[in-house]
C-alpha cells in the first residue's frame, strides 16, 4: 500500500462523534490542548514528508502513537487515537480484526513506551486485510 494516496479522517468529525460516546457513558469530553490535539493527529500526514514509503499500517500506528502519547483530552487519550486509527484504517479499505484483549495489550505498550510505534504497526499488519466484497 505504499505510495498511495490515502485518505485521512476529519478530526472535527472524530471529536463530534467521540463526545456524543462520552456523553453516552455519562462523561463530558474535555480538550486540554487543540493545538497539541491536531500537531498528534496531523503526525502520520507529516510523517509522508520523511517516509513517502510508508505503509497504511505504520500511517495508523503513528496517528494512535501522535493523539495518545500527548494527553491533549482530560480523559479518552487512548480511545480517541484508537477510535482514529481504525477510521483510517477503514477510510483506506483495510479492515483491521483484532481481539480486544490483544489490542488493548499493543496499545497500553506503545503508550507505556514498552512497545514501539513500528511495533504496533507489525501488529496491525498482522490483523488486517483488504475489505471483504459483497
Amino acid at each position: 500500500m505504499s505510495n498511495q494516496a490515502f485518505e485521512w479522517p476529519d478530526l472535527t468529525a472524530l471529536l463530534d462523534d467521540f463526545e456524543e460516546y462520552f456523553e453516552d457513558i455519562g462523561q463530558t469530553l474535555k480538550i486540554a490542548d487543540m493545538n497539541d490535539l491536531e500537531a498528534g493527529f496531523d503526525r502520520a500526514r507529516n510523517a509522508l514528508n520523511y517516509l513517502p514509503e510508508a505503509d497504511a499500517a505504520q500511517l495508523a500506528a503513528l496517528i494512535f502513537d501522535g493523539v495518545a502519547t500527548r494527553h491533549a483530552l482530560i480523559d479518552g487519550n487512548k480511545r480517541l487515537a484508537w477510535q482514529g486509527m481504525t477510521t483510517f484504517l477503514d477510510m483506506n479499505d483495510i479492515w483491521f480484526d483484532a481481539g480486544e484483549l490483544e489490542a488493548a495489550e499493543i496499545a497500553l505498550a506503545v503508550v507505556g513506551r514498552q512497545a514501539t510505534v513500528e511495533d504496533l504497526a507489525r501488529f496491525i499488519r498482522e490483523n488486517t486485510s483488504a475489505w471483504p466484497e459483497e
